[in-house]
């Protein structure tokens, strides 16, 4: 009989283990990657709230000086 398309991807699938060096430099890439992605994340968030402290806050100043009551 021929071969078919199950037996050909069996063999495709086996991959060589990692040695214990690989897979530590693999798992610190990755947490290396993670790391400056919630950097950058948290940047981005604290930008986005100095940039709505400065829009709001001469907004409210302006707010508030015209409710405030006049002195007579």
């Amino acid at each position: 009989m021929g071969s078919n398309g199950f037996e050909e991807k069996d063999k495709l699938e086996q991959v060589e283990p990692l040695s214990d060096q690989e897979i530590t430099e693999q798992r610190l890439a990755s947490y290396k990657l993670a790391l400056q992605s919630e950097v950058r994340k948290n940047k981005q968030s604290l930008l986005k709230s100095v940039i709505v402290v400065v829009i709001c806050l001469p907004l409210f100043l302006i707010h508030w000086r015209l409710v405030r009551p006049k002195k007579t």
